[in-house]
């Protein structure tokens, strides 16, 4: 990583610093006087107590809301510059377009309170691509105008006037967080990036057209080679490219090509621009073809460290960490009760998952371990 990549990380960090402090004096602020409401109650416990319940409900209710309307202003400058609805997702609940009608799901992506994802227009080179990105960002500094202004006109009211201000400094924190362009892998940065580079500008598209895809049914491996703009670690530039790389090595184990697969896992890893979640998802590839290809289990003792065993279960609920954790249980302890267990736990999850094509991907990895099991025993 360069010096200049490393000054540009350590400022973004002290920025996310400073937006959370913001968020924080804003919160202290609006809760001040709530205190001096509960103060008022002379010491009394059961008081207190459901004050301090009241003040964390609604920061939590505030964060919430601002995350539901960030993704709100993705989805509609979105659908302003031409691109077409996917999915909209708050926490973990999911409302997506399936046969031209919209269904509640469920599902979470670690590291992320929300995502509005939507399929792109086609390629070219002037395709839109800043007011999709900043959308969110618009829409809270907005939200941030509005709240201010109901707390000048309301501050008179008990409880409410303090919801409303902690609301606005919440919008404006998490609006500056997202559209700063040196906090990495925002949707600053992302602008910022997608402006310098072609391969970063192509692979956002992929992504979204992969999305649309996904969809609309399509296995990783039936879509088209536009799809997958980035087949090597040298055209990394970007956080898109980095995720490109990822997605095409995802392509090679939809299509049970596992050697190549290890091989662009190892490349893909050597970058530092990978994000954390593809990161993991490409660890769990690798410790799912080391074991169908029948290596070394030390190499997978390598790859599953402490770090990734804590990573893997806080995304217990992910279909690639249930697929590779399903692979273990079978290949490498020999543990078809537990396999069965994991195998529970996938189908159902995959009841309220978006995306049916990535289930039956998924799905396709677990029947290959599952033969290789039978065929060795």
């Amino acid at each position: 990583m360069s010096d200049k990549t490393k000054r540009k990380g350590r400022f973004g960090t002290l920025i996310s610093i400073l937006c959370f402090v913001i968020i924080g004096l804003g919160c202290g602020l609006a809760v001040t006087p709530l205190i001096d409401y509960f103060i008022e109650g002379e010491g009394n416990i059961f008081i207190s107590i459901m004050g301090l319940l009241l003040m964390i409900s609604l920061m939590y209710i505030a964060i919430f809301l601002e995350m539901a309307i960030h993704e709100a202003g993705h989805l509609v400058f979105g659908l302003i510059t031409g691109y077409e609805f996917i999915s909209y997702r708050v926490g973990s609940f999911t409302f997506v377009k399936e046969e031209g009608k919209i269904k509640v799901k469920k599902y979470s992506l670690p590291g992320t309170g929300g995502q509005c994802l939507m399929s792109p227009p086609l390629y070219s080179e002037d395709m839109p691509y800043v007011l999709c990105n900043a959308g969110g960002a618009i829409f809270n500094f907005l939200s941030f105008v509005i709240f201010l202004l109901l707390f000048f006109l309301l501050s008179s009211v008990p409880f409410l006037s303090s919801f409303l201000l902690m609301t606005a400094f919440i919008s404006f924190g998490l609006g500056a967080m997202n559209i700063i362009p040196l906090i990495y892998g925002n949707d600053g940065s992302n602008i910022v990036n997608i402006h310098k580079s072609e391969i970063e500008k192509k692979s956002f598209w992929a992504q979204m057209e992969m999305a649309g895809l996904q969809n609309g049914g399509v296995r990783v491996k039936d879509m088209g080679e536009e799809v997958f703009p980035v087949r090597n670690k040298d055209e990394i530039e970007g956080i898109m490219s980095a995720s490109a790389l990822a997605y095409f090595e995802s392509r090679l184990m939809d299509e049970g090509d596992f050697d190549n697969a290890l091989s662009v896992a190892k490349e893909v890893l050597d970058s530092p621009l990978l994000p954390g979640v593809l990161r993991t998802a490409i660890k769990c590839d690798e410790i799912y073809a080391l074991l169908v290809l029948e290596k070394d289990k030390k190499e997978i003792d390598a790859i599953k460290d402490k770090k990734l065993i804590k990573e893997m279960n806080a995304m217990k609920g992910m279909l690639f960490v249930m697929r590779s954790e399903y692979a273990y249980a079978l290949l490498y302890e020999g543990n078809e009760n537990k396999a069965v267990e994991i195998r529970k736990a996938f189908d159902n999850t995959s009841l309220s998952y978006p995306s049916s094509s990535e289930v039956e991907g998924e799905r396709y990895l677990m029947d290959i371990a599952y033969e290789m099991y039978e065929k060795n025993n």
